[in-house]
């Protein structure tokens, strides 16, 4: 029997060859291709940071916005700081406000200057039905705390949640583990 996690990754490959060979009416879903511009507000924003890891994501987004209904936002090791959070949330705000497209995975993990400011705008404005959220190393701490626990308890499709090596109490990590037993399918590390 197939986990959760694995069957996702196995309907990553399957879908995306149905819709190569046209089978999109077979699945009942006639939106599997986005729309050209729908996410030109987010590919602008990153390239507009100037910094390497948000022009190679841009690059990616450019590639395949024509020809998916998801993507993934990573942005590891960016050099990130609260501003521009700031600025990737507002774009992502746009980009789900009226849009059928899905954000799978998200990560700003190893950007420690996001710090709670920057974490705040991320929580606010990500979708809730993300399957992975990485801030690991982020510069967080307590304050942020009860947002994050908000934001895990609302997500729909949460497998992974990693936010380790933050400044968390030992009371927020137990809070947060204690979500486990309401994520049963979700990995969580913290």
């Amino acid at each position: 029997m197939l986990s959760r996690r694995h069957f996702i990754k196995l309907l990553s490959v399957i879908l995306p060859a149905y819709q190569f060979w046209g089978a999109q009416s077979a699945l009942g879903n006639s939106n599997m291709i986005v729309d050209d511009n729908v996410l030109d507000v987010l590919i602008k924003t990153l390239r507009s940071l100037q910094k390497p890891v948000c022009e190679r994501v841009a690059d990616r987004l450019e590639k395949q916005v024509h020809t998916f209904n998801s993507y993934d936002l990573l942005l590891r090791s960016g050099t990130l700081n609260p501003s521009d959070a700031k600025k990737i949330c507002e774009a992502l705000k746009r980009v789900h406000q009226n849009h059928n497209i899905l954000l799978k995975s998200f990560s700003v993990s190893y950007n420690p200057a996001i710090g709670s400011d920057g974490a705040t705008a991320i929580l606010s404005s990500l979708p809730k039905d993300i399957q992975e959220l990485g801030m690991v190393g982020c510069g967080l701490g307590d304050d942020i705390g009860e947002r994050l626990v908000e934001y895990i308890q609302q997500g729909k499709n949460l497998v992974m949640v990693c936010v380790e090596e933050n400044f968390f109490s030992q009371k927020l990590k137990d809070a947060v583990l204690d979500l486990k037993q309401q994520k049963t399918n979700c990995t969580i590390i913290v």
